[in-house]
């Protein structure tokens, strides 16, 4: 069972690997050991988690200290099933500290029952509950699987995985306490469990004992490879990415250009999946399905057809879908715009960076958006209306508002000082008014209030036209 599900699970991760390097560069990276440390304590405490959502934070945190905890569960179970003589009940049997043993063992009880809490409260919200945060606005581009109930069955395997492989180590204990007829107190809760099967035989208990060990370890070799497809690869990658984020300003483009179809110089933003940067196909392993961006996203807030939570799954969705062609080298089958984010949703970003913020895996959907609007305006397809006539405006007057150049000055005229020229004189700042503060006659107000400020502070500045 190990060597073929973990060398099944080795192929996958590799695939993933592939994937991801076959994206666009980014910029350079540096001081990575530093950066995968800090990110790697981060998650550890839990510290992104809790940016939001304070109450399923920490049934959230329950479940990941637990969960993670279990890596060291399940290395003692494994050595208690093939080493003669191993146990941890009462102590131990002299491999280990009898101090250490119990301190291991009251962590592990506590943490089962705590892990169990946090899943089952999980499902609850999702299941019954049905939390409104979950759900889409209408008109939501999702994959068809996603339409289908993926997510929620994805939810459902994953959950039921968690409370069988915890639970059954959990009742393991419990049997083991039960044959022994006595209690441990570094296992109270497994011993307050154990007095329910006071009154089975050795031989069944035996055969408990057994089942619940073959249900811990069995499950959680089945669920390695399913685990590589699932949502549950952010356990892995979350940290990953984290650490590998962006040090560069956020306003500088991953990819300013990729290469052209026709194979002919390059073209700017991103039409395919490979198109963009490799951080940004890592983010769809990465996502967790947990719709804070879409939360705290203002465009989605309003009814409208975006939502950033949306286009991370789609993403992984289709990095499923075409795994085996794009981990072979394969270009893309579909463009973004097909299954991944709709024209609409593209243009209803405001791009204020509040789903970078809140994203607790350090996702940023918001640069996805900026090089498929590029792209777009690049190929003319599927572009606003509204962004199509600003664009045209900008070609022929040099401003969006369809306004004459010679108006742009025309706020400065009823000042009591002149503006300087920044073009004609030398000037210590440059003053980038901007179309909205020069030609809005709302704002015309407030650009020659702030004119006025600067001139009183003794600000040597000047605008240019």
């Amino acid at each position: 069972m190990a060597v073929v599900l973990l060398g099944i699970t080795g192929a996958l991760f590799f695939g993933i690997f592939k994937i991801v390097r076959s994206g666009q560069s980014a910029p350079k990276l540096k001081n990575v050991p530093g950066r995968m440390a800090k990110a790697l304590l981060d998650v550890g405490l839990q510290i992104p988690i809790f940016r939001a959502r304070p109450i399923l934070s920490i049934f959230h945190a329950f479940i990941f200290f637990g969960f993670s905890y279990y890596f060291l569960v399940n290395l003692t179970d494994l050595l208690e099933g093939f080493i003669p003589g191993f146990a941890l009940i009462y102590g131990g049997t002299g491999f280990a500290p009898a101090g250490l043993v119990d301190g291991f063992n009251l962590i592990a009880d506590v943490l089962s029952v705590l892990t169990l809490t946090g899943m089952a409260a999980f499902l609850v919200r999702r299941f019954l509950a049905n939390d409104k945060r979950l759900q889409f606005n209408p008109g939501v581009l999702l994959h068809p699987k996603v339409v289908e109930g993926g997510v929620r069955l994805d939810s459902a395997i994953v959950g039921a995985f968690i409370l069988t492989h915890v639970g059954s180590r959990f009742l393991g204990q419990a049997f083991r306490l039960a044959r022994e007829g006595q209690p441990d107190p570094f296992m109270p809760f497994a011993s307050l469990v154990s007095g329910l099967f006071s009154g089975f035989s050795e031989p069944g208990l035996n055969a408990g004992i057994h089942a619940t060990w073959w249900l811990t370890i069995g499950l959680i070799l089945l669920f390695f490879p399913y685990f590589a497809r699932s949502k549950h690869i952010h356990l892995m990658v979350a940290p990953l990415n984290l650490g590998l984020a962006k040090q560069a300003p956020r306003g500088e483009l991953d990819s300013p250009l990729t290469p052209s179809p026709s194979g002919r110089g390059e073209t700017p933003g991103a039409r395919t999946l490979l198109d963009l940067s490799w951080p940004r196909l890592l983010d769809g392993y990465a996502c967790i399905m947990c719709n804070r961006c879409h939360d705290v996203c203002p465009a989605h807030t309003q009814g409208r057809v975006l939502s950033p939570s949306a286009l991370e799954i789609n993403k992984r969705y289709v990095l499923n879908d075409e795994f085996f062609a794009l981990a072979g080298g394969s270009a893309p089958k579909h463009t973004l715009l097909e299954h991944i984010i709709s024209p609409e949703a593209v243009w209803a970003c405001t791009t204020c960076y509040a789903c970078v913020r809140v994203c607790p895996v350090g996702n940023e959907p918001m640069a996805d958006i900026i090089d498929i609007r590029r792209r777009m305006v690049f190929d003319g397809e599927g572009i606003d209306s509204g962004v199509q006539n600003a664009l045209e405006s900008l070609a022929k007057n040099a401003n969006w508002f369809g306004k004459s150049k010679r108006q742009r000055s025309k706020w400065a005229k009823n000042l009591e000082f002149e503006i300087k020229d920044a073009t004609q004189e030398p000037v210590q700042y440059l003053w980038f008014v901007g179309d909205t503060a020069s030609f809005d006659e709302r704002v015309m107000p407030l650009t020659q209030k702030v004119a006025r400020v600067m001139t009183q502070a003794g600000v040597d500045f000047g605008a240019a036209d």
